[in-house]
């Protein structure tokens, strides 16, 4: 997502995505337990980007990772379960 542009912000609270909403911006959030963090505020993406994205991460190819074109549960349930450790990945590198 960082090679697309996409910026990271770390809010202080879910309270803060009100603002996005208000002003009718698009966002991606996450939530690990501890640190909430919103990317590609605003941004107009192309359709399914973030499983696009996902799909590259996992080397699953063009349009495989399209769950909408192709069903497929065993690549859904990997997916998710690599998205996990995302939030942890985020909050060791913004502390550094």
């Amino acid at each position: 997502m960082a090679q697309d542009g996409l910026d990271i912000r770390v809010l202080d609270s879910n309270r803060d995505l009100s603002r996005f909403a208000r002003e009718d911006l698009t966002y991606f959030y996450c939530y690990d337990g501890s640190l909430h963090t919103v990317m590609g505020v605003g941004r107009e993406l192309r359709r399914q980007y973030l499983r696009s994205v996902i799909g590259g991460i996992v080397g699953v190819p063009d349009p495989l990772w399209d769950y909408a074109v192709v069903v497929r549960k065993e690549l859904l349930r990997e997916t998710v379960a690599l998205a996990q450790q995302w939030g942890l990945h985020f909050a060791q590198r913004d502390a550094s």
